[in-house]
């Protein structure tokens, strides 16, 4: 609580002196920087955040101001500019903007459509955290880094295209971004936090892609795995843990609702961090290939979850799914050969698992 109060006074301080040093040109506030002619979009409100700004519907950010006959370049939104704007609808930011400041559009909740211009390298700690009405969102390939808490609670968000270049994604970056189905981690990403996609219980695929040098989703597994240590640090609703997997994370799959099995295909358990599995869908099975699962350090506390599944039971069993997938579609008896002839052929968990995603996406097609 001592930490909360510090922390918010100090807000108080900043909107304060943004107050105090800022000047109004046209709908907006600016801080002014004479000695490179730059302005930075500031905090429109009063001295508190119950005096928001009055920025309603559509806005446009101007590339450029003029004031006392000087002319200065937008060149950042500053921290705050926008927060708690909850009449604001759409936003455009113009072209020489390299900056999005920490919460700088933080509690938007009205907030549906956003254009981020290139040029911009970094996107703020909570820069969009609970715009719940944003459906989608472009970041440019400019962007290196996104904060912590960035797009936290964007639940409308239904898709995020994170560029190549992106080196970092913070804390919780993506947290709470319920409606996200899917995710796919550039070859340039080298740091992401375990909890950067937490609450994100519909992500049905995860995918790094094959040029990234510290991160795979080795076998289609649809999970973040690092590559130096072997450990699978975020999962989703379709994981298969694959054999090479020797540590699940902390929070790999906490508050993943919609989990409702895990095939875990490494024969001696992996070292598993804390609340790995909390939270998951009642009734959720792990299903492992060894009784000793059950008595494994930090296992137990998830014992009454744990099912044995050998690998030819699996075999069997993606076979029998794959067939009733297919059930009722003429000309489609080839493909339950082959699958079935591939599969028998496969000798790890992690191999069935790939095969069987690639020949259901296939007679989806078919």
């Amino acid at each position: 609580m001592k930490r909360f109060i510090i922390s918010f006074i100090a807000v108080l301080c900043c909107i304060s002196s943004f107050a105090a040093n800022r000047t109004k040109i046209g709908q907006f506030y600016y801080l002014l920087d004479n000695a490179t002619h730059t302005a930075t979009v500031t905090w429109g409100g009063g001295n508190s955040f119950s005096e928001t700004p009055e920025y309603i519907g559509s806005i446009t950010i101007p590339s450029e101001v003029s004031n006392d006959s000087k002319t200065y370049s937008v060149t950042s939104i500053g921290d705050y500019a926008f927060c708690n704007c909850f009449g604001l609808t759409s936003i455009t930011i113009p072209e020489g903007v390299t900056s999005i400041g920490n919460n700088a559009f933080y509690g938007c909740r009205g907030l549906i459509s956003v254009t981020i211009p290139k040029g911009v390298t970094s996107i703020g700690d909570n820069a969009f955290s609970g715009c719940n009405s944003l459906t989608s969102i472009t970041i440019p390939e400019s962007v290196t880094s996104i904060g912590e808490y960035a797009f936290l609670g964007c639940s409308g968000l239904i898709s995020i295209t994170i560029p190549n270049g992106v080196t970092s994604i913070g804390d919780d970056a993506f947290s709470g971004c319920s409606g996200l189905t899917s995710i796919t981690i550039p070859g340039s990403v080298t740091n992401i936090s375990n909890a950067s996609f937490h609450n994100c219980f519909s992500l049905t695929s995860i995918i790094v892609d094959s040029s990234n040098k510290v991160y795979d989703s080795r076998y289609n597994c649809n999970a973040i795995v690092e590559k130096a240590t072997n450990t699978l640090i975020i999962g989703c609703m379709n994981t298969i843990i694959p054999e090479s997997v020797t540590s699940i994370g902390r929070s790999a799959f906490l508050s993943c609702s919609q989990l409702s099995s895990v095939v875990c295909g490494p024969i001696k358990a992996p070292t598993l961090g804390v609340d790995a599995f909390d939270g998951v869908k009642d009734g959720c099975r792990i299903y492992v290939p060894s009784d000793a699962y059950k008595t494994a350090e930090g296992w137990a506390v998830y014992a009454d979850m744990i099912d044995i599944l050998t690998l030819d039971d699996y075999k069997q069993n993606v076979i029998d799914e794959f067939a009733e997938a297919i059930n009722g579609y003429d000309g489609l008896d080839f493909l339950s050969t082959r699958y079935n002839a591939k599969i028998n052929a496969a000798t790890t968990y992690g191999e069935v698992g790939s095969i069987m995603r690639k020949y259901i996406l296939i007679s989806l097609y078919a």
